[in-house]
């Protein structure tokens, strides 16, 4: 659990009992973020006042390696934001005053950014939590478009889930988003106070992504739908 006003992040037990801490103030400024890396036994934490990612050993809680600092270019952030790690190891990144995600591999190195500003699907205007289902499509909040836009592994967009209102699968302010192992989207939906889960029916294709904004709805057939639930 990133606190960001102490400077730390917070580590608890499946009880719900205190282990221990991450980081200091030598070492994070606001951290806002984290993700796990089980595998390789990491601990990713989007540093957002720092505008960098540390990351950290799993085990002894050692800082390991910065990724970035602030910048517009490739593998530079600019108050990055949620964070997420696939299968491979593979980072991502929601770097939101840059209007884009970015994807690191396993050691860090840089491979690929997503998006820009703009109203178009596709681009983002305020991003903030990012996730990946065990097929690898992205998931990227926006909170100012009020949806969640689905990418494939390439970076390209399938569909998006939502909206502005307060209806289910309608959102103001969508925040962190989070997927399970069986692909099931949980979406914070802040200013309408609530989590609202999405279910994984079916396979996306690009062709299936209706004309118009990224506040539009999903479009019916063959496509990524989901069945809203609060």
């Amino acid at each position: 659990m990133a606190d960001a006003k102490q400077r730390r992040v917070f580590h608890f037990d499946a009880a719900g009992l205190f282990r221990g801490t991450f980081g200091s103030n030598d070492t994070l400024e606001r951290p806002t973020a984290v993700a796990v890396d089980d595998e390789r036994r990491l601990l990713y934490a989007s540093d957002t006042g720092g505008h960098r990612i540390q990351v950290f050993g799993l085990g002894d809680g050692k800082l390991l390696r910065t990724i970035g600092k602030r910048g517009s270019k490739p593998g530079e952030f600019n108050f990055p934001e949620g964070i997420a790690v696939g299968r491979d190891g593979r980072l991502y990144v929601v770097d939101a005053l840059n209007f884009r995600y970015q994807e690191f591999d396993a050691d860090g190195k840089f491979v690929a950014t997503h998006g820009a500003i703009g109203q178009e699907p596709g681009s983002f205007a305020r991003p903030k939590g990012i996730a990946l289902d065990s097929e690898g499509h992205v998931y990227v909040s926006d909170a100012a478009f009020c949806n969640v836009q689905v990418f494939d592994a390439e970076g390209r967009l399938l569909i998006w889930i939502g909206g502005p209102g307060a209806a289910p699968g309608e959102f103001q302010l969508t925040e962190a988003v989070f997927v399970d192992r069986a692909d099931r989207l949980f979406v914070v939906d802040q200013m309408n106070k609530r989590v609202q889960r999405f279910q994984y029916l079916a396979e996306a294709k690009p062709e299936t992504v209706p004309n118009g904004t990224p506040g539009g709805q999903p479009a019916e057939g063959d496509a990524k739908a989901a069945e809203a639930k609060h």
